[in-house]
């Protein structure tokens, strides 16, 4: 039996896609009675836990041999898959998939890539088999444009000309219902890219086209792209490793494509055309 943490997240919400079109048993965690009802509707069988609650991990855990593991992206972050995966071991999880992120590392200057590294070195060192999955920038990080494009043909992004091989979320829980359901993985760490790099440029041009707009990218100085971060709602360390990343990937850093995830999928990546064009009615 495996379980989804994250069940409707970005990542978590695909893997279960993947589970249930293979009819795959599997429980989603969920922390309200709200979700659990939506996806209850779809017939995914749901358990309420919280990882800030460490009582409800082990009872959602009970009888659970394989685990997906993302938690909210927090301060805390760390500190919350660290107390899950010793609940893996307390109920004898056997192995766990764990969503961290490309450039993780001890050094890096992203708040999210040291925590995802401090979560990495415990679930190697925690004796529990263990894939760790790094995905590159998702495709669903455009969807934050559909205000712009909608009111004014225009997306907004510091990232100037880089081009990046951005990846599709769905591709990335694809992947990983493949780990959870396929030997050989384990011990292994995955970096999963796109199989083309995109700039803004083409992500423009490409809604533009699907859309029937003259949709336009203008760049804008990092300083002005974290005060619009902030004042959608995201917090400021979030909003600083947004920012930071862009300037990484304008600097060329990070932007290597990676045919893992083709490896494992047995089929290409889904391109930024393919994105578009199942994402285009939001545009309009």
């Amino acid at each position: 039996m495996i379980l989804v943490t994250g069940a409707t997240g970005k990542v978590g919400s695909a893997v279960v896609e993947e589970l249930q079109s293979i009819g795959q048993p599997f429980k989603a965690m969920v922390r309200s009675k709200d979700k659990a009802e939506a996806l209850n509707q779809s017939g995914v069988e749901t358990v309420i836990a919280d990882f800030t609650n460490p009582e409800s991990c082990r009872q959602a855990l009970s009888n659970i041999d394989k685990v997906f593991l993302l938690a909210p992206p927090a301060i805390n972050m760390a500190e919350l898959e660290k107390n899950f995966i010793d609940a893996c071991k307390t109920t004898g999880v056997k192995h766990i998939v764990n969503i961290s992120a490309v450039g993780t590392s001890k050094d890096s200057s992203l708040n999210l890539g040291q925590w995802h590294y401090q979560t990495e070195e415990y679930l190697t060192q925690s004796g529990i088999p263990y894939t760790i999955i790094r995905p590159h920038s998702f495709m669903q990080n455009i969807l934050a444009n559909i205000g712009s494009v909608k009111a004014q043909s225009t997306i907004y992004s510091s990232l100037a000309d880089a081009a990046v091989p951005l990846v599709d979320a769905r591709d990335v829980g694809a992947v990983a219902a493949r780990v959870l359901t396929e030997d050989g993985h384990a011990g292994r760490i995955y970096t999963i890219t796109g199989g083309a790099k995109v700039t803004q440029n083409d992500v423009a041009a490409g809604l533009g086209n699907t859309i029937g707009k003259d949709v336009k990218y203008i760049p804008v100085p990092d300083e002005a792209a974290h005060q619009a971060m902030t004042g959608m709602g995201l917090p400021d360390w979030l909003a600083d490793d947004l920012v930071g990343m862009a300037a990484m990937h304008r600097a060329g850093h990070g932007t290597e494509i990676d045919a893992t995830g083709e490896k494992i999928l047995g089929r290409p990546m889904r391109t930024i055309n393919d994105f578009i064009q199942d994402h285009a009615f939001l545009f309009s």
